[in-house]
């Protein structure tokens, strides 16, 4: 074999050794594309898990009773619930 032959195997074996690792680096990327798709879909169903939740839990007002002993009309109590909804 002579030095050119040597040399050409040598860039050709180099060149396969750059292929295998661009490969390498596409399947790296790959698998970190999936691994954030996985995370938004879990994401996504952790989000519709907490808005059924909302939907689905009815809220009750608390009605507290406030002490307005100087307003006059009022009794010298009021119902908060009232004021803010009604």
């Amino acid at each position: 074999m002579s030095t050119r032959e040597r040399e050409r195997e040598r860039e050709r074996e180099r060149e396969r050794e750059r292929e295998r690792e661009r490969e390498r680096e596409r399947e790296r990327e790959r698998g970190e594309r999936e691994r954030e798709r996985e995370r938004e879909r879990e994401r996504e169903r952790e989000r519709e898990r907490a808005m059924k939740t909302l939907f689905f839990t009815p809220i009750l007002p608390k009605k507290k009773k406030i002490a307005l002993g100087k307003l006059s009309g009022f009794g010298g109590r009021l119902d908060l619930h009232s004021l803010v909804v009604g």
